[in-house]
């Protein structure tokens, strides 16, 4: 924007400069204050973003803690669960073994009373048979039997 100023016999008109200077400078004033009062603007723009910044890095940090606690808790759980099974394991194994343990002592002792069966059969069969013979002679000797003989059976 260029001003042109009417001219006198020694130069410009002075009130028309002076004019002009006092416009320049209300406007220059405007503009300052225009600016002065954007540049406070800024600046409580500027410390709103600031606060809200704090406070999203606040809350920022409350998740962070709440996920570590979280993290914390879920590796608690699995070092837990972790042990409940292991002595679970070791539990179910030690309940196996002695059932095993317990069968086969049960075993054993099937084992042992089938073999005394087998020897009390084989003894009352010997007995059986010298009975029989016992009476059998008897009867050879007499033709009739007259009383029935009692063997003694040695322990």
């Amino acid at each position: 924007m260029v001003k042109s100023f009417n001219k006198t016999l020694f130069g410009y008109k002075p009130g028309e400069v002076l004019n002009e200077i006092e416009k320049m400078d209300k406007e220059h004033q405007q503009k300052v204050t225009s600016l002065q009062e954007e540049i406070a603007k800024l600046k409580n723009e500027l410390t709103e973003s600031r606060e809200r910044v704090a406070a999203l890095e606040q809350q920022l940090q409350v998740y962070i803690d709440r996920e570590h606690a979280i993290a914390d808790v879920l590796i608690t759980a699995q070092k837990n669960a972790s042990r409940i099974e292991e002595e679970a394991r070791e539990t179910a194994q030690r309940m196996l073994e002695k059932a095993e343990e317990e069968l086969q002592k049960k075993q054993q002792e099937l084992e042992k009373l089938r073999q005394k069966v087998q020897h009390f059969r084989q003894e009352f069969g010997e007995i059986l048979e010298k009975y029989k013979q016992s009476l059998d002679t008897m009867e050879g000797l007499t033709g009739q039997v007259l009383y029935l003989p009692t063997l003694a059976v040695k322990q």
